[in-house]
């Protein structure tokens, strides 16, 4: 099981990786605000509050391109999802010292994840709207507040998980992993009500991943 989780581990940095370099592409030439700097288009779009805002923020550059975009990025993350459920799922059998944590860990990204494709199938409606000009499909936003909500939860979950392994596994390691993902699962809450923050829980969590695929290594 652990090297399937450390294959499974290298999957998601790369994918995750690509899918960054794909959303850069991001045509902010217009920029008015809307969206900062550090702030990942993407989740805007999903917690957009209304069709207006929606528009805005495709609106930062040329609305094609970034339409085309956000598509291709919606359809890599249809891939992202069966990774981290698969990451969460995975480190918490192997971390977890309870049948139970490893069971909610499981329920919770699972429900997660089913919310992000749901998410996904209106985003997409919704660019195929933008682009036709018809009348936009549902927003995305009451099904994305629900989806990070749960995976806040999951979140706290494989980190307890994280610290009830230290004494078994490098512990160091461990324990820095599990402060990412502390870290990540309080903006991910915070983010709920001030949305420019779900950006962040991102890159709060990305660190953990190289940690693990350091710490479950076929060749240690």
């Amino acid at each position: 099981m652990e090297r399937l989780l450390w294959v499974v581990l290298i999957a998601a940095i790369i994918w995750a990786l690509a899918m960054a370099v794909e959303a850069s592409a991001f045509d902010k030439s217009r920029a008015s605000g809307v969206v900062g700097r550090l702030d990942s288009p993407i989740a805007m779009l999903e917690l957009a509050e209304s069709e207006q805002q929606f528009a805005a923020i495709l609106d930062q550059g040329e609305r094609g391109k970034n339409i085309t975009v956000m598509q291709l990025n919606t359809y890599m993350d249809f891939v992202f999802i069966l990774l981290y459920c698969l990451t969460f799922i995975l480190l918490a059998a192997v971390c977890s010292g309870t049948s139970t944590l490893s069971m909610a860990v499981a329920a919770a990204i699972l429900a997660a994840g089913v919310l992000d494709y749901w998410e996904n199938f209106r985003l997409l409606g919704q660019f195929r709207s933008m682009r036709s000009g018809a009348a936009i499909a549902p927003l995305s936003r009451p099904v994305s507040l629900g989806k990070w909500g749960i995976f806040a939860l999951a979140l706290c979950l494989v980190g307890f998980a994280l610290l009830q392994a230290r004494s078994r596994i490098d512990a160091r390691a461990l324990f820095a992993m599990s402060i990412f993902v502390f870290l990540a699962a309080g903006c991910t809450a915070v983010g709920l009500f001030r949305n420019r923050l779900i950006g962040a829980s991102v890159l709060c969590l990305f660190p953990a991943l190289p940690i693990a695929a350091w710490v479950w290594r076929p060749w240690r």
